[in-house]
């Protein structure tokens, strides 16, 4: 079974990857469990997001990315090769998000920060145990509500973050989706490669079928390296000493 690990080269892309993956969570727990437990994993991971929104202008960041991507693109309408509807589509889609972002009023999530109940959890999280039911009886009562009513609230705070969540769908899936893949060797566990600053690369995908083994990817605009560990659940990761065949894959939009 193939693998694939993604490494971001530009804070942005991290970022946004990262809410990908707390998106991912979040509707996983929603709709494929209800106890109290799982609602209590949505909650938490509702404020994960918001803490992201905390630490960044998250509508700014989108959009500069989608206007990169829309010059990006544009220029594309000079190949004899592109097919001209197809691209026009991709942008008009460019421009409906960006519509989307620009009409929002004042910062995402605002209303969130201002809710007194995800406040007062937001605050207890980094205390081991702090939501317990002595430290917040609210928590305690609304996770003990009826199941409508919770659900509903969860719908109703999720909807905050929908343009955001559509937004870092579009741009991720164009960067995976412009890419070229590379079969590669990693001579004694350990591969370096120089990237063409003049095009970008903003992601690399390491894809490996090896057992027992796992990358370790490091790198920037300029240059990227990855070094192949043997997996010690108990102990400390060892390069591999063989030579490692993998595929990489470079998203250079």
């Amino acid at each position: 079974m193939t693998t694939i690990y993604e490494q971001p080269l530009n804070e942005r892309i991290r970022t946004f990857l990262r809410l990908e993956h707390l998106f991912t969570q979040l509707h996983y727990m929603r709709t494929e469990h209800h106890s109290i437990w799982h609602y209590r994993m949505v909650v938490s991971t509702l404020i994960e997001i918001l803490n992201i929104f905390d630490r960044a202008d998250i509508k700014t960041e989108f959009l500069k990315e989608l206007d990169r991507l829309k010059i990006q693109l544009t220029k594309l309408f000079k190949s004899p090769n592109v097919n001209s509807k197809r691209l026009q589509d991709v942008i008009e889609k460019i421009d409906i998000q960006s519509e989307v972002l620009q009409n929002i009023k004042g910062r995402i999530g605002q209303s969130l920060r201002e809710h007194e109940l995800l406040t007062a959890i937001k605050h207890r999280l980094s205390i081991p145990g702090g939501t317990c039911n002595f430290d917040l009886p609210q928590y305690h009562y609304w996770l003990h509500e009826d199941d409508n009513r919770r659900r509903a609230d969860i719908e109703d705070w999720i909807t905050t973050f929908k343009p955001i969540e559509e937004t870092t769908q579009l741009i991720l899936k164009m960067i995976r989706n412009s890419s070229y893949t590379e079969d590669q060797v990693a001579v004694g566990g350990f591969f370096q490669k120089s990237l063409d600053s003049a095009t970008p690369c903003q992601m690399i995908r390491v894809e490996s079928a090896l057992k027992g083994t796992f990358p370790e990817i490091s790198g920037g605009k300029h240059r990227i390296s990855i070094r192949f560990l043997s997996l010690d659940i108990n102990g400390h990761p060892t390069q591999i000493d063989s030579d490692i065949n993998f595929k990489l894959v470079c998203c250079m939009i």
